[in-house]
């Protein structure tokens, strides 16, 4: 038998690498759509709907993810926007809400979950933590090859910056650990606003899955500061819906 030529050799071995590759890879994204699968059934977001225990404040849910309106007045005031402009639109129409009435904008951080649907509140100011733009604007990585891509116009914030909107005065309060420029917001004295700084089990204040922190060590930090907060009464966050007994869910962390 003739050996076989060099080029078929190559092109033989190539073939079969190129076969292993793209199996490991299909075996690789399909454990990695399991283990998100498996974390993301642990969130137990709010349906869409008034908040209990909060006059004024209304949860809307989009896809696994929530983010809250405000009342104050005629006006609103959004924490966090969702990830998609039209599905929320729909969710305001069926609570009586105006997207033209929400005057703020505050993103707790820069994943498309949670400032995805920020275009529908076109005439509201945004705002987003300055040390969030190098992530925000792509300029350091997620996770891996993946980016993150919220370029549209923002005020930064900086820690402890407070902001008046509609008479009430919105703190922000830098919570590092799910991203480098994670905020919370401090609405008033007593309610506040956690993104994915934590999550609730049980009724207490846990660290968010390690699966999508970019640091659960930062976070922990985070969460020792927020125990801090002993004015606060309310709290609410992006994934494990909300607590009226945040002392209680927070003491843990003291």
């Amino acid at each position: 038998m003739a050996p076989l030529h060099p080029a078929r050799i190559v092109l033989k071995w190539a073939t079969l690498v190129l076969f292993i590759g793209t199996g490991l890879f299909a075996v690789g994204t399909l454990v990695l759509f399991l283990v998100v699968r498996a974390e993301s059934s642990k969130q137990a977001p709010l349906q869409t709907g008034p908040v209990a225990g909060v006059p004024g404040l209304f949860a809307i849910e989009d896809r696994g993810v929530n983010f809250y309106l405000l009342k104050r007045g005629a006006q609103l005031i959004a924490f966090d926007a969702g990830r998609d402009p039209r599905a929320n639109a729909r969710a305001l129409d069926s609570l009586g809400l105006d997207a033209q009435s929400v005057t703020a904008v505050f993103l707790t951080h820069s994943d498309s979950d949670h400032c995805g649907g920020a275009g529908l509140f076109s005439n509201a100011r945004v705002y987003l933590s300055r040390a969030e733009e190098p992530l925000a604007t792509g300029k350091i990585r997620r996770l891996l090859a993946f980016k993150n891509a919220y370029f549209s116009e923002h005020t930064a914030l900086d820690d402890g910056q407070t902001v008046p909107v509609e008479g009430l005065a919105i703190q922000a309060i830098a919570t590092p650990g799910h991203t480098p420029g994670s905020l919370c917001f401090l609405a008033g004295d007593t309610l506040l606003f956690a993104g994915d700084t934590l999550a609730l089990y049980d009724g207490k204040a846990a660290v968010f899955s390690d699966l999508f922190n970019m640091s659960s060590a930062r976070q922990k930090r985070s969460l020792h500061r927020l125990s801090a907060l002993t004015h606060v009464v309310f709290a609410a966050t992006g994934h494990h819906g909300v607590t009226g007994r945040f002392q209680e869910a927070i003491a843990s962390w003291r």
